[in-house]
């Protein structure tokens, strides 16, 4: 009940205004707060409200991966905004610092796969195809199933492209496409 969730959050928010304004439970709030406006595919208030998010950490722990997340997040809120300059530059952000933190984790591959997704929108075909092949070695390294979306993108990528035989061992690689075959 995204409703009454929302009820909740905004009350701590108020509580947490006055006796913790500065402290990671505001920002998991206005990050709940963002979220279901999310949800509700309410991108400007989204976008406010991890932004508040955004500050708060970054006066915490600048170079955190509480910061990462949130950088991560906003992108694909500007993703979805159509904002593809925007997203790019806080995919940057995060991946500069998934590289201090964890060059070889999953918040690496997830940035890198947004910036894939900004460089197709943008007509970065090319461009696109390298930061998969990144994200999907990240993946790969992690666990022998992981990046299925990854495989997926760079599936369809590579279909576009006119390589088809190399998209159909990408597709067949997507643990995803196996379970609806099957189901």
């Amino acid at each position: 009940d995204f409703a009454g969730a929302e009820a909740d959050f905004l009350r701590a928010r108020r509580i947490l205004e006055k006796v913790q304004p500065e402290s990671i439970g505001m920002a998991k709030a206005l990050n709940n707060l963002g979220s279901i406006a999310w949800q509700r595919h309410d991108l400007d208030a989204a976008e406010s409200l991890f932004q508040r998010e955004l500050a708060l950490y970054q006066k915490i722990d600048p170079s955190g991966s509480l910061v990462l997340d949130t950088l991560l997040t906003l992108g694909e809120v500007a993703l979805q905004q159509r904002q593809e300059d925007k997203a790019e530059d806080l995919w940057q952000r995060a991946l500069a610092i998934s590289e201090k933190l964890h060059p070889k984790g999953p918040k690496r591959a997830v940035g890198l796969s947004g910036l894939a997704a900004a460089a197709r929108l943008q007509g970065r075909d090319a461009e696109a195809g390298k930061l998969l092949r990144q994200a999907l070695a990240i993946w790969q390294g992690i666990a022998a199933n992981a990046g299925a979306d990854t495989h997926l993108d760079l599936g369809i990528l590579l279909l576009e492209q006119g390589n088809t035989e190399v998209a159909e061992a990408h597709l067949r690689d997507d643990p995803h496409l196996d379970a609806q075959q099957s189901g």
